[in-house]
């Protein structure tokens, strides 16, 4: 056999060993490509059950299996498969040298020679293929035969790597499908779950409205205490109801261009109870016109809300709770802050995750099931926004910020107080003064008060304006409610004792509900205003307000 056909034969094997990928296919192909040019039958020896047995044969004929069979290593060291599998080299078995029983297996299949060739990959033998004819082996042959073992093997080699990658891509596939169908099972549960208990609650609702109308006396204690629990029991369905909504992609939202203030202040009434309740000090640094975003007012609420009612749970009572939003160039940015409990950084990386809690005491004196930050993220998600968590720390309070886009068909208002709307544009002499804790907020409201003709004094605490007050006789005060030390019901009342005429009140708050109104009212307040407030609608309140003559 000159080069050139054994230049040929290697070819002739490298494009049918390139095709197969599957193992089994490539073993085959293996048995073959010897046949007939180098060998009248073959077969490829692998380790199985930590033995050496025969894994495919060719030709597929049962005198081929019998050799194969008779063929097989033993325990024996110098078994020729052995030898070739240790030495990595083709080992030559003639008839003269094989053993007695080998002998005769050779004799009866006409083979005059055998050949043992290591299938090499990445310097290691993978297995052997044995090689039989009746014409002797000479160096040529078996230098191509060793050849072949190597490119044999590295098919082999490849073929073992896909299959392996085959087996892990159906395990993880396999797992996969598990973890949808219980996904998918945990969410048909709460689905069912909500539902349920959503059934109850309606006439217990029901029932204390209609005990209400009755205007019979009697358990009003009582009938409070049902009626807060069956609340907040309803908040947690509501919760378990849109997580399940959520995960199986049932909410739709309604988009609609609207001012951002809006959104804010709908949240912030929504969580009035709650931060009355814990007594926390609200900042609400939003501009009244000018960010509009697009998107579903009742779900954005729901956001901002949410993370109200997180930062009023983690936050120790009479803490500080800010919200401010802004716009920069990749769009509106709200960030809710507070100064309570903090995220440890274990916790951090799972704050958005559902059922996920910060440690609790036995009693779980915040209460929840872990799902609203888990709405939140969800539902900027599906306002093609983002949530970010930050916290340095437990004890280091925590910041919550909220990235929307800005729609590019809505015209985006620039003013600033620079260039403040001729509606402010006034004539005013009366003396107004302004308490707020927020020094930026309390000395801007100044400013433009000031720009419009009035005489205006502020103060940033409740004994501060009362000292300011005593001497500056202020005939109109807009006090915030959330002040330190003593809050704007309380210093209005100070104020109408102090001063003769008493000055007409502004509330000026980031609580907007009934309650909040009817407790301005029966502290002497004239108007309610909810944070943040529009400047011309505070100058046009003022001018009603203003006393006749000033």
């Amino acid at each position: 056999m000159n080069v050139e056909h054994r230049l040929s034969i290697l070819a002739n094997a490298s494009r049918a060993l390139a095709t197969p990928i599957d193992y089994l296919s490539t073993l085959h192909t293996i048995a073959e490509v010897a046949l007939p040019e180098l060998a009248e039958w073959a077969i490829v020896f692998l380790e199985q059950e930590q033995q050496m047995l025969p894994a495919v044969h060719a030709p597929e004929t049962d005198a081929i299996a019998a050799i194969a069979h008779a063929l097989s290593p033993d325990e024996d060291w110098n078994h020729p498969v052995a030898r070739a599998l240790r030495s990595g080299t083709a080992i030559v078995i003639a008839n003269d040298d094989a053993r007695p029983a080998h002998r005769e297996v050779l004799e009866a299949a006409g083979a005059s020679a055998v050949v043992v060739v290591p299938l090499i990959a990445r310097g290691r033998s993978m297995g052997v293929v044995m090689l039989g004819r009746a014409q002797p082996y000479d160096a040529g042959d078996i230098a191509v035969l060793e050849e072949l073992g190597r490119r044999a093997g590295s098919a082999l080699d490849t073929a073992y790597l896909f299959e392996a990658e085959r087996r892990t891509n159906e395990r993880l596939s396999e797992a996969v499908a598990r973890q949808q169908e219980a996904d998918r099972r945990k969410d048909e549960f709460l689905a069912i779950l909500g539902h349920e208990l959503r059934n109850p609650l309606a006439p217990i609702i029901t029932a204390l409205d209609l005990m209400a109308m009755s205007g019979k006396p009697g358990f009003e204690r009582e009938r409070e205490v049902i009626r807060r629990q069956a609340e907040h029991l309803t908040r947690l369905v509501e919760d378990l109801l849109d997580i399940s909504r959520i995960t199986r992609e049932k909410i739709q939202l309604r988009k609609e261009p609207i001012e951002l203030a809006q959104v804010i202040a709908r949240a912030v009434e929504t969580q009035s109870p709650l931060l009355e309740q814990r007594r926390h000090r609200l900042v609400v640094d939003v501009p009244r016109d000018g960010l509009i975003v697009e998107a579903d007012p009742v779900r954005l609420a729901q956001v901002f809300g949410n993370l109200l009612a997180n930062a009023a749970k983690y936050t120790e009572p009479g803490g500080r709770i800010a919200i401010v939003a802004v716009q920069d160039a990749a769009g509106v940015s709200v960030t809710v802050e507070d100064n309570g409990n903090g995220i440890s950084p274990e916790l951090l990386a799972h704050i958005f995750e559902p059922f996920v809690q910060s440690d609790r005491t036995i009693d779980r004196a915040q209460g929840g099931l872990g799902l609203g930050l888990a709405l939140v993220r969800s539902l900027a998600q599906l306002h093609d926004g983002s949530v970010e968590a930050h916290s340095d720390g437990p004890g280091n309070g925590s910041r919550f910020v909220v990235r929307l886009p800005v729609p590019q068909a809505v015209p985006i208002a620039t003013e600033s107080f620079d260039t403040a709307p001729t509606a402010l544009v006034a004539t005013a002499s009366a003396r107004v003064l302004v308490v707020d804790d927020n020094v930026d907020a309390a000395d801007t409201l100044a400013a433009v008060l000031r720009r419009v003709g009035y005489e205006v004094a502020v103060a940033h605490d409740a004994p501060a304006a009362l000292h300011v007050a005593a001497e500056f006789n202020p005939a109109i005060a807009l006090l915030d409610i959330g002040l330190p030390v003593m809050d704007g019901y309380e210093l209005a009342r100070h104020l109408r004792d102090l001063l003769a005429p008493p000055p007409r009140l502004v509330a000026v708050s980031g609580y907007g509900h009934d309650t909040d109104l009817a407790r301005s009212k029966a502290a002497g307040f004239d108007v309610h205003l909810g944070k943040p407030v529009s400047y011309d609608q505070l100058v046009t309140v003022l001018g009603h307000l203003q006393p006749a003559g000033s």
